[in-house]
C-alpha cells in the first residue's frame, strides 16, 4: 500500500514528521516527530487530506469503481485550470497519490517565483 510521504503527512498534520513506516499496520499509518511517536487512522487521515487540500483551493474527489480507488483533482477557483485523475488498489492510495500531485505541483510553483 501507498504510504504519505513524511513531507505530505507534515503538510496535513502540521506536525514535524522526521519518519513515516513504509507500510500500513491495521488500518494505520504510523510516524514519528522528534519528540512523539504516533499513528493515524487512514480514514480519519483521508478525511484530513481532503481538508488539506480544501485550504489550497483544491478539491479532490475520490469513489471506488470496479474495485480500484480513483481521485480527481480540481481548482475550485474558475480561473486557474488544474486536473489530475489517478487510478490506484484503494481509494486511501488514490488520495494520498493526489495530495502528493497536489504538494509537488504547490513546490515547484513556489520554486517558480
Amino acid at each position: 500500500m501507498i504510504v504519505p510521504s513524511k513531507e505530505l503527512l507534515s503538510a496535513v498534520l502540521v506536525l514535524p514528521i522526521v519518519y513515516v513506516q513504509d507500510y500500513i499496520e491495521v488500518d494505520e499509518v504510523i510516524y514519528e516527530t522528534e519528540m512523539i511517536a504516533g499513528s493515524i487512522n487512514i480514514y480519519e487521515l483521508q478525511h484530513k487530506m481532503k481538508t488539506w487540500a480544501d485550504t489550497k483551493n483544491i478539491a479532490i474527489q475520490s469513489y471506488i469503481w470496479f474495485g480500484r480507488g480513483i481521485s480527481r483533482v480540481s481548482s475550485m477557483d474558475d480561473n486557474v485550470e488544474l486536473y489530475f485523475e489517478e487510478s490506484a488498489n484503494t481509494e486511501f492510495e488514490a488520495v494520498t497519490q493526489a495530495c502528493e500531485w497536489i504538494l509537488k505541483d504547490i513546490n515547484e510553483s513556489s520554486k517558480r517565483k
